[in-house]
């Protein structure tokens, strides 16, 4: 017997099928809003992303301050901006009887041809920056580490060559696009993003003529030969710069910084021009710098500052919008100002 639930006729269900795919309309959808959510998140990274480099930069140049430091605590001083003198030439850099320690180039006292090693401050600061190995390297010319002596090439080894190629990790900014190294003649040097704090003197037209001032009579920090101790330092250790950023350090329009060579405008910079400077705002009318737009100013790339170590240790980013007066009094070292840059 054949039973029979419900009938014997078979229902047949019908299935709705879904689309197989997006279609035009909501995919574009989609993309807009995929892209808005970038264009609102973008900022936010990038900020972020310098604030870490930001951060990176200050740390760098508190390890260079504190090696500077270092150094003074051992040997009594903070190295000078340059190891050696420079040749001197014309009346304007006769200096007063005492004011000059290096005689003019061409003089008896300092015949045309002697050594005057261009060795910079950083140079001297290498044992103390975990570089002992490219110290030894430098020094091995003289105990004075005569690199970029100026009237023989005897310190040109092929171990000093091949040393002033490499820039140490802590003398490069992370927002800093210079190239790590660049041609000098027939070398290929290091470039820096720091630099050492010579003083207010430069620049400014006719600044050659006082050349013997801005090189070994300035008023900051660092000056060719004469190095400063912290007992020098009477506007407080605190309130007076050590060492600042620079940008453009691969270019020679704008004045190429090489950390291992010491000299004005370029590895000493002054405060004669604002932070950050228009290219051109203070030109210094060097005579053998055909370029009118060396500033021999701080800059970063930093947006609306520059970042500088102070001679206790510290690190400061110093507005744009800082006045000129407070500007110029945190780097001398004795003209007793009394400064206050919480605001800046």
């Amino acid at each position: 017997m054949k039973l029979s639930f419900g009938g014997s006729r078979r229902r047949s269900a019908k299935v709705r099928a879904w689309p197989a795919g997006f279609t035009l309309v909501e995919l574009l959808v989609v993309i807009a809003i995929i892209a808005l959510l970038i264009a609102l998140l973008l900022p936010a990274v990038q900020s972020a992303r310098e604030t870490a480099r930001r951060s990176q930069c200050g740390n760098n140049l508190r390890q260079l301050g504190l090696a500077m430091i270092a150094h003074e605590s051992l040997n009594g001083t903070f190295p000078p901006g340059r190891i050696g003198c420079d040749g001197m030439s014309g009346d304007g850099d006769t200096a007063p009887a005492g004011g000059n320690p290096c005689p003019r180039w061409g003089t008896p006292s300092y015949p045309a041809g002697p050594a005057r090693p261009g060795g910079s401050g950083f140079v001297l600061a290498l044992p103390f920056m975990e570089q002992q190995a490219l110290y030894d390297v430098f020094s091995s010319v003289d105990d004075r580490g005569g690199i970029w002596e100026a009237s023989t090439n005897q310190w040109r080894t092929p171990d000093v060559i091949e040393a002033l190629a490499i820039r140490p990790p802590t003398m490069a900014c992370p927002s800093d696009d210079s190239q790590p190294a660049v041609p000098r003649g027939s070398l290929t040097v290091a470039t820096a993003s720091y630099a050492m704090s010579a003083g207010s003197l430069g620049p400014y037209p006719g600044a050659v003529g006082l050349g013997w001032q801005v090189k070994t009579g300035n008023t900051g920090m660092f000056n060719y030969v004469r190095p400063r101790a912290a007992a020098h330092v009477r506007d407080g250790l605190a309130n007076t710069f050590l060492l600042g950023e620079t940008t453009r350090n691969d270019d020679p329009a704008f004045g190429r910084n090489f950390w291992s060579e010491g000299s004005r405008y370029l590895s000493l910079r002054m405060t004669g021009c604002p932070p950050n400077s228009t290219p051109g705002r203070c030109p210094t009318a060097m005579d053998h710098y055909s370029t009118a737009i060396l500033n021999g100013d701080f800059s970063s790339k930093h947006p609306t500052g520059v970042t500088f170590a102070f001679a206790d240790g510290h690190t400061q980013f110093i507005s744009d919008m800082i006045p000129m007066e407070i500007y110029q009094a945190l780097s001398t070292v004795a003209q007793r100002e009394t400064v206050d840059v919480s605001g800046y």
